[in-house]
Parts: structure tokens; sequence; C-alpha cells
């Protein structure tokens, strides 16, 4: 492959979050339309901190053979790339920085088997004179010593080994989603992500709902990219935040996003059929100790009864109040929530209908959305402007 790129480097005292946000600008500005046809080759030259800015970040034709493995398996490997497409600037981490790299042309090679490259790489890297001029200085950074650490298994016949040059399989139906994703969805919202990445994530809303499969939020509330900032566990639960039941990455996402990304609602969404709810009641494995500890969450929220479907579908929408009136005991959420800046939303949702009822703090109960006049708060006394007098 004919490739370029502009590489910043990362040095042990470096800030690598202002280097990310750098590259992702430079990458962000070559991505726009009716660019200058030399813009790659003048951002190379002032910013990149290779050797090969002086040429414009041109690396000259890499051949499997002569490429550092960091960089191997994204310009060797990916099948958009491959297949021609994907050749407009592409931004790829290493361990030693970042480089937005750009392939011009490409030849039809035989590919060989990663093993069989294996060997042959250290000593490729250690022998200035077989690689490009660009790359000559990073090969004394970039070392192929670790490829050896792994432990082989070409004499093991119980073992599998992937290399790049394996057939994908035809049965991977989540790898062709992925490539759909690439070639098709992306591209059709490229600039909304890219927005994203420039002006960075201002979502409103805080989603915290079930890990269930069943449950997407996304289909839920119509949402795209950078609307929700999303929490998931079993059960859609919250931990108290006086620390009884210990830290959790639940509420260390409530606090980001009320903190950080200043949320004006969260919603707690249940659902039909919660597997957390049901094992609640039945208990969990005893292998399954933090589920069972997980789930001491959901007591309060469950009936002295016999269960049954009633009580599961009752205790559904008890859990999800128990978690609001839960939300309101983090400072930070009952001081927004005080100053009108933010709204709790208690939902419920019956997947065999497809219907969400969502909790009404003035009824004390759970209205079908269809009629439903808000999209629920609560659950506590709604505010009122005071009377004019």
């Amino acid at each position: 492959m004919h490739v370029r790129h502009i590489y910043f480097a990362v040095q042990s005292d470096a800030d690598f979050h202002k280097v990310c946000i750098k590259a992702e600008g430079v990458l962000l500005a070559l991505t726009r339309p009716k660019q200058p046809v030399d813009q790659f080759e003048k951002l190379a030259q002032s910013l990149s901190d290779c050797p090969s800015a002086a040429n414009g970040g041109d690396l000259g034709w890499i051949t499997p053979e002569s490429c550092p493995p960091e960089l191997y398996n994204e310009l060797f490997c990916q099948s958009d790339w491959l297949s021609g497409k994907g050749i407009h600037p592409r931004l790829v981490r290493t361990q030693h920085g970042l480089h937005i790299v750009e392939v011009l042309a490409r030849k039809k090679t035989r590919k060989q088997a990663f093993n069989a490259l294996k060997t042959p790489m250290p000593e490729t890297l250690a022998n200035p004179t077989s690689l490009p001029s660009g790359f000559v200085q990073l090969s004394s950074k970039l070392s192929g010593e670790h490829l050896d650490s792994a432990k082989s298994t070409d004499d093991d016949p119980t073992s599998v080994t992937m290399t790049p040059s394996d057939t994908p399989d035809a049965n991977d139906g989540l790898l062709d989603r992925l490539r759909h994703f690439q070639s098709d969805y992306f591209p059709a919202h490229q600039q909304r992500f890219q927005d994203l990445v420039a002006k960075g994530q201002h979502p409103k809303t805080l989603f915290i709902g079930c890990s269930d499969s069943r449950v997407v939020p996304y289909l839920l509330t119509g949402a795209g990219p950078g609307e929700l900032f999303i929490v998931r566990n079993v059960g859609a639960l919250v931990p108290p935040y006086d620390g009884s039941h210990g830290l959790h990455g639940t509420m260390a996402a409530i606090e980001f996003a009320v903190l950080s990304l200043k949320v004006e609602r969260i919603i707690v969404c249940g659902h039909s059929h919660c597997g957390a709810i049901r094992t609640a009641y039945h208990g969990a494995p005893p292998e399954a100790r933090a589920l069972q500890n997980w789930l001491e969450l959901t007591k309060e929220a469950l009936l002295p009864v016999q269960p049954c479907a009633e009580a599961f579908h009752r205790t559904e929408q008890r859990s999800v109040v128990l978690q609001m009136e839960r939300l309101m005991d983090y400072p930070m959420v009952r001081r927004e929530v005080e100053a009108r800046k933010l709204t709790l939303h208690g939902w419920h949702y019956v997947i065999e209908t497809g219907q969400v009822h969502v909790f009404d703090a003035s009824r004390g109960d759970f209205i079908p959305c269809t009629e439903a006049t808000s999209s629920g708060t609560g659950p506590y006394t709604p505010y009122s402007d005071p009377p004019q007098l």
C-alpha cells in the first residue's frame, strides 16, 4: 500500500487527552468537504512528529513485511480497506502515539499468515535499510518482541489460532452487522459523529435501565447518537448514596451525568418479565454471590405474597418508584430537582404490548403513555409557582 500519515507522539510526561483532542481536530479538518488537495501535506509538515513530515507525511509503499506490527492490523487486516473502501483518513492508536493514516493506492499482493510474519518481523525492524524512510526512526520504538511473548499454539492440536489471513466465518452474523454499520449506517451519519467528537457530548437525558436484551433505550425514546447517557444493570437499580451497599458504577454514572453533563431528565425504566425481580423472589444460584448482594436492593419493593405474575408485575413497578426515591437521596440530584433544573421519570415497559406506563406522582400510579399527559415525574411533590398576591 502507498501510505501517508501524520504522527502525534505521546511522551511519558505528555497529556494524552490533549494529544487526542489535537489529533481528532486534525482528522475532522481533513474529512470536511472541499478541502485543498495539499491540505494533508501541509498539516503533516507542520504537525507530524515523524521524519516523513518533510515529505508531507508520505511513507511510500508499505508491505506486510516492512510494516510495524502495531500498524499491520489496521493497514492489512481491515476488510473495508482491502476491498477498496475506507481510503479516507483514519485515526489509529499505537502504544507510542496516534497516527492519522491515509491509503493513497494499493497493489494486490498475496497475504501472508501472521505466524509467517511473526519470526522475521523483529529482524525487519532491526534493519533500517529494509524499511521505508519514514519508518526508520519509528522502528526503534515499535518492537515486535511482544509477539514472541505469547504462548505458541502451533504444536497444540486442540488450540485454535486466528491469523489475519483467516477467511471470515460465513456464519458470523455479528461481524456482518459491524461491517454494515461501517459501510452503510456510518457514512450516512458521519457528520453527526464528527460533530459529537468536535463539540463533545451534551445529552439531555440519563437513562437508567435494565440489562435485559429486550429493552432497547434508543427504540423506546427514538433518540439518536449523543442524545442519551445510558447506564444499565441487572434490574435497573440505584444503589443508596450513603455507600451502605458499596460503591458502584451506577453511582458514578449518576454523579457524572448530573454534575458534569448537566442532564435535565433522569429516566428509571423497569419492564415486564424482569428476571431480576423473579430472581429476587426465588433466589439466585449459590455461586452468584455478587448477584445475591445486588438484589438486596430490591427487598423494599418485594411483596409478602406467594410469587405469581401479578406480584411480579406490581413489584416491577414498585421497584421503579423505589429507585426514584433513592435518587432523591443523591444531594446533587435533589439540589437540581429543587432548583427545577432536573426532572425524574419512572417508566414501566410492557414488552409484549409495546406500551410504556409512566409514573404519575400526583396520582401515585402508573399511567399508559397513550393516556398520560406527560412522560411522568416524581416521586416528589410537583412544584408550582406561588400564587400571585
